[in-house]
């Protein structure tokens, strides 16, 4: 097992003093900033994790559908064996 480590910086383009207030108040941010800090990170990082994922044969790191989930479905075949239904080439 493994585990997918991604570090980096945000760089906001906003008033800093009030977030940096309210954040050291209330240990918290408003949900608008924090909505869009979190889509930065998930555009920018997601990507790159589930691709290395799949190179270095780890899970990926996004939890499966709750349908799934709850029908205890069956799980993937194993890398490198094929199944029509749920096989995906990649360029």
């Amino acid at each position: 097992m493994g585990m997918i480590n991604i570090e980096g910086r945000i760089i906001w383009e906003g008033e800093a003093k009030p977030l940096a207030d309210q954040f050291s108040q209330k240990k918290g941010i408003p949900n608008d900033v924090f909505n869009q800090i979190l889509g930065a990170i998930f555009t920018n990082c997601l990507p790159t994790a589930v691709i290395l994922a799949r190179d270095l044969q780890l899970p990926p790191p996004i939890p499966p559908p709750p349908q799934m989930q709850q029908q205890g479905a069956k799980s993937p075949p194993a890398h490198g064996s094929k199944d029509k239904h749920r096989s995906m080439e990649v360029a």
